[in-house]
């Protein structure tokens, strides 16, 4: 029988409509996993307040690290185009790995000094992660593709929510306990994502080329839009829950 190339074509997709949820599935569980490391410091500020005798400004800083660490990761991966050098299994498990040797190194370090640098690292890392899972997403879903960024999006907040569980789950937890269950849950984030975090058969195109990111910091320079942009980013961050995660 003679298989044309519009009824192979036909054929993949079918495959994939067929497997795509199953893909969103893990890839969400490892995206659960490896953000666990985002407010872990967050989430046990207490306890460093009392041990580390932390300032306020210090304490700040163990969350506002994170965020700084991240908006640099992601502004220099997007600036080379890292997620279109690196095979994107490559980028998120050793990203996901980065940011749990990050967190680790909160039981090793005594002071403010140390432990702001770790989670400006943890960020940093982070945005090897969070962002090209998005991108992995988009792959698999030609349709419904809002469903599952949704799905991601709605893994973020879990995951970065996992400490303050790991922290309530009794009131006598060491917060040593928390630092090392959000390394592991992270470590096992980033196997899985080695082993499942792979492209869907919709590519996505040269929108995203250097070429492409250069014209829009181009038209950032002469347009007023910014101020609305940030302020979007801003609400979604509330919107995923971050704000009350900071707190």
């Amino acid at each position: 029988m003679h298989t044309t190339p519009s009824t192979y074509t036909s054929d993949l997709h079918r495959s994939s409509d067929a497997s795509r949820w199953e893909v969103l599935a893990i890839l969400s569980i490892a995206i659960v996993l490896s953000l666990t490391t985002w407010f872990s410091a967050t989430a046990i500020t207490p306890e460093l307040k009392r041990e580390w005798h932390l300032s306020p400004f210090a304490i700040s800083w163990l969350t506002i690290g994170v965020q700084i660490g991240f908006v640099c990761g992601a502004l220099a991966a997007s600036l080379v185009n890292l997620p279109d050098i690196v095979r994107l299994n490559w980028l998120m498990a050793l990203s996901a790995l980065l940011a749990a040797a990050a967190n680790a190194t909160l039981l090793t370090t005594h002071g403010p000094v140390g432990a702001v640098a770790s989670r400006i690292v943890t960020g940093f890392a982070l945005a090897g992660v969070y962002p090209p899972a998005l991108k992995v997403v988009s792959t698999w879903f030609n349709r419904d593709r809002g469903i599952a960024l949704g799905a991601v999006v709605g893994a973020l907040t879990i995951g970065s929510s996992m400490p303050h569980l790991f922290r309530s789950l009794s009131a006598a937890v060491d917060w040593r306990f928390v630092v090392k269950i959000s390394t592991l849950a992270t470590s096992v984030g980033g196997v899985f994502l080695w082993l499942f975090a792979r492209e869907g058969p919709y590519p996505l195109d040269a929108l995203y080329s250097i070429r492409g990111r250069l014209g829009l910091f181009s038209a950032i320079e002469t347009s007023s839009w910014p101020i609305s942009v940030i302020s979007d980013i801003c609400g979604s961050c509330m919107q995923c829950g971050h704000g009350f995660w900071c707190t």
